[in-house]
Formats: C-alpha cells, sequence, structure tokens
C-alpha cells in the first residue's frame, strides 16, 4: 500500500491529543486514516503502531492495513465504538437487543483481556467507563475488537507498569491505581479484571431480565472487586466463570 498516493481522506471522525482520526478510502475499501498530531507524542504513537503489527489478530484487535511514518491505515468500523452500544441496541439494532446478545460482550471484552494478558499487557486508558468503552469497536457480528493500542505497556504481578502520572482521577481506578507518587501508583494486568464488573454490567442493560441475571454474577464479580490485586481472578478464570454462569442460566437452574 502507498499510502500518499493511494489512500484518499473522506472526512474527518475524531481530533485526539495523540492522533487525528480520518475516515478514506483505499481502492474499494473504506478505511481509516490516524496521523499523529504532536511531534511530542511520537513515542505514543509508535508504540500504538508497535503493538499492532506485535498484537493484531483478527478476532481480537482491528485489522492493521498499513503505515508511513507517523501515519497508520486501519479497517473501518461503521457501528463505531462500544460505548454507542446502548443507542444502537434500542435503536438500528433492537433486533439484536437480547440478554444473549449483551451477554456476548462482556464475553467478547473478557476474551480480548484474556489475549492481551497472555502477552503481559495492561488497558492504561481505561480510567472511567466511557474511556475503556471507547478503546473497543463493534464489529459486524456484534463482537468487540480492541482499537487504541497506544497504552498498552507491559505489565506482569512482579513487574508492574505506571498508567499515567499521578494522582490518577476516574471511576473505575482499581485501589492500587490512587497513590500519589509514580511506586505508589503501579499497574499489573489486575487492574483489568477490577474494571470487568462496571463493563459488563453496563453491557447488560437494566431489563428485568438483565438485573435477574446480574445477581447470578455477584459472586464473579465480587471477586474481580477484592482490593488485593493477587486474589484477583486472570481473565480466563473470569471467561470460564461467565461460560459455567451463562450455561446454568440457559438450563434454567
Amino acid at each position: 500500500m502507498d499510502i500518499k498516493s493511494d489512500v484518499r481522506v473522506l472526512d474527518l471522525l475524531a481530533l485526539g491529543t495523540v492522533k487525528n482520526v480520518y475516515l478514506a478510502k483505499w481502492k474499494e475499501h473504506t478505511v481509516v486514516l490516524s496521523n499523529l498530531t504532536d511531534a511530542r507524542l511520537q513515542p505514543d504513537f509508535q508504540h500504538n503502531l508497535h503493538m499492532h503489527q506485535l498484537l493484531g489478530h483478527a478476532d481480537y484487535t482491528v485489522q492493521y492495513m498499513g503505515s508511513c511514518e507517523n501515519t497508520l491505515v486501519a479497517e473501518y468500523f461503521k457501528l463505531g465504538s462500544a460505548a454507542g452500544l446502548q443507542t444502537l441496541l434500542n435503536t438500528k439494532l433492537l433486533g439484536y437487543n437480547t440478554l444473549f446478545r449483551r451477554f456476548s460482550l462482556c464475553l467478547s471484552y473478557v476474551t480480548i483481556l484474556e489475549y492481551l494478558h497472555s502477552h503481559n499487557r495492561v488497558m492504561c486508558d481505561s480510567n472511567t467507563l466511557l474511556k475503556t468503552l471507547s478503546q473497543y469497536l463493534v464489529h459486524p457480528d456484534l463482537t468487540l475488537r480492541v482499537n487504541d493500542l497506544d497504552a498498552l505497556p507491559y505489565a506482569t504481578h512482579n513487574e508492574m507498569a505506571a498508567c499515567g502520572s499521578p494522582p490518577l482521577l476516574g471511576d473505575l481506578l482499581a485501589p492500587e491505581q490512587h497513590g500519589n507518587m509514580p511506586n505508589e501508583s503501579l499497574c499489573s494486568t489486575a487492574c483489568d479484571i477490577w474494571k470487568i464488573p462496571d463493563v459488563c454490567l453496563w453491557f447488560l442493560g437494566r431489563t428485568r431480565e438483565a438485573e435477574s441475571f446480574k445477581f447470578h454474577l455477584f459472586s464473579v464479580h465480587r471477586q474481580c472487586k477484592l482490593h488485593q490485586p493477587d486474589q484477583r481472578p486472570s481473565a480466563a478464570e473470569v471467561l470460564r466463570n461467565y461460560d459455567r454462569i451463562w450455561q446454568e442460566w440457559a438450563r434454567g437452574l
């Protein structure tokens, strides 16, 4: 792909701190083109590009199509980000507004976390529910794909990552992110686990059926909210529990 000659910008989609995002055309394909906005943020932009090349997977991430210097081209998702799902499911996707479909979004979200955690990566851009949801795009089959990978540091339980400069602000911060000094505000993949209940409960909505189903998730969600990071389950364990709970619900247990 020769981006300068083959890709034609159609419209501005979003203005961001690190990059501006445009709707574009490449041959017969509608794509998304991202340009670096500030040369001082080039390390963040290049980290995003590197993560797409390193972690790109058709089932979990948006499809990376090409890059040139500080420009990146990726596939376009016409359904937008997960932040718009409540509106979509109550309007143009009303026929898919079922508990099964909504809980499938929880499964898709945790499956992506499991994939990222298997590579020892933690999602730093997740201080608020809206910010977290905006990191994921909605695939035509109504599963999710992670999009923004510019804040995805390497982290393990022994080698934790700093997600921004403390004190951090946001309603979705894990307890270990509330320190006032850099060495007091470090994350492992357990930070992502803390946020799973908030994201899943939002996906489920507030119908009577959803409220009844949420009761069955209480135990696993309580484990995700344990204050000691090493006591929280892994994403794989959450996924296994989610699968078990759904099977029991479907059988009327």
